[in-house]
């Protein structure tokens, strides 16, 4: 029962190993189809951003928001100020993982807070679109930051006016809650923590920036990091979602497999080879298989490196399964209001959708000026 447990609890994990097994007894298991470089970033940043979480960093800068705020519009906008800039560094699922709960608190304290739904929809929204600026923002970023061997300035570069874009779009969305006098106890029910305890995580942090962007050499570093935790702090490391790892392994096994079928050879590079395709191609795909497997998926096809960046960060936003934070978005909205779920769904699709075609539009902007 246990073990059944396990596999139900993340259906992606579940379906990418079932998939993996597959390709792997039908076609073949190669290790060189696993990009290292991935996996171990992703290893070592999973473990700076558990450290930070642990710690309750956005619990505390949440709290604060809460005491700056005289409205119901006020508190939504910081939160999705907050949600937009952590996601940056900790990633758009520690963001929405934190921030949801917190939000959701405030709401119970609240006599009718104006639309509950449409807020969690804006928090979703900015932590995805958020963590596009940064390669380590989110996985899909990791991986094709790495994969196309890019610098950080390229990258930036790129990926700023969708972020600057983004927030104004937030920011005329967020309008739509009323500015409803906030009144609750605005006494922070988290201690602040001893600024000793930042000092491993964020020179952990420093390490894991400087082995992304190619300073350091990760296979250093990551072990490094990996030690320095079993030796500080082992229960950081008990904590990580090891599931995850996991999934970017069968993907690459998956996608592995996949690259060496006649009749995707023969194909994708054609159809990935002007950028309007590539953007189009990327964003969509990620609609139907999510936009981390997407970007895996077609970085061996696709020469427009620019174009399916954005297109795989702009296809975070959409579907409920484009994005992977979508998803844990959802589940703790239904955890802590099941009765708002339609509610949830119903705002989440039309806002997403909206959003969609926007940014797409402007990412062809984008690329081509």
């Amino acid at each position: 029962m246990r073990t059944i447990d396990f596999f139900k609890k993340d259906f992606i994990f579940t379906i990418s190993l079932v998939l993996a097994l597959i390709f792997s007894v039908f076609g073949k298991l190669d290790l060189t189809f696993i990009d290292l470089k991935t996996i171990f970033s992703l290893f070592g940043l999973m473990i700076v951003v558990k450290a930070f979480e642990r710690l309750g960093i956005l619990a505390v800068l949440a709290e604060k928001m809460i005491q700056l705020s005289k409205t119901t519009r006020h508190l939504v906008g910081y939160l999705i100020l907050l949600s937009f800039f952590s996601s940056m560094f900790l990633t758009n699922d520690v963001a929405i993982l934190s921030l949801i709960p917190i939000f959701i608190t405030i709401v119970r304290k609240v006599k009718d807070f104006p639309n509950i739904a449409y807020s969690v929809v804006l928090f979703i929204m900015a932590a995805n679109l958020g963590s596009s600026l940064l390669p380590f923002g989110n996985p899909q970023n990791l991986f094709l930051y790495s994969y196309y061997h890019l610098t950080i300035i390229q990258f930036i570069s790129w990926m700023l006016p969708l972020a600057l874009f983004s927030l104004i779009i937030l920011f005329f969305l967020h309008l739509k809650i009323p500015k409803q006098t906030l009144s609750i106890q605005k006494k922070t029910s988290h201690p602040f923590f001893e600024n000793k305890k930042l000092l491993l995580p964020g020179l952990s942090f420093l390490l894991m920036v400087l082995a992304v962007i190619g300073i350091v050499p990760y296979m250093y570093v990551v072990p490094l990091i990996f030690v320095a935790f079993f030796l500080g702090d082992k229960r950081v490391l008990a904590k990580l979602d090891y599931r995850l790892l996991g999934t970017f392994v069968f993907f690459f096994i998956i996608v592995g497999n996949l690259t060496e079928w006649k009749v995707l050879t023969d194909t994708l590079p054609a159809i990935f080879l002007h950028p309007l395709t590539s953007l189009f191609g990327a964003a969509f795909v990620s609609q139907v298989i999510s936009n981390v497997p997407a970007a895996i998926l077609i970085a061996p096809f696709g020469s427009e490196v620019q174009a399916v960046l954005l297109g795989v960060n702009v296809g975070g936003i959409g579907t409920l399964i484009a994005s992977l934070a979508n998803l844990i978005g959802f589940r703790l909205f239904q955890l802590y209001m099941p009765h708002l779920k339609v509610a949830f769904l119903k705002k989440f699709t039309w806002l997403n959708l909206l959003v969609f075609i926007v940014l797409l539009m402007a990412s062809v902007v984008f690329i081509y000026y």
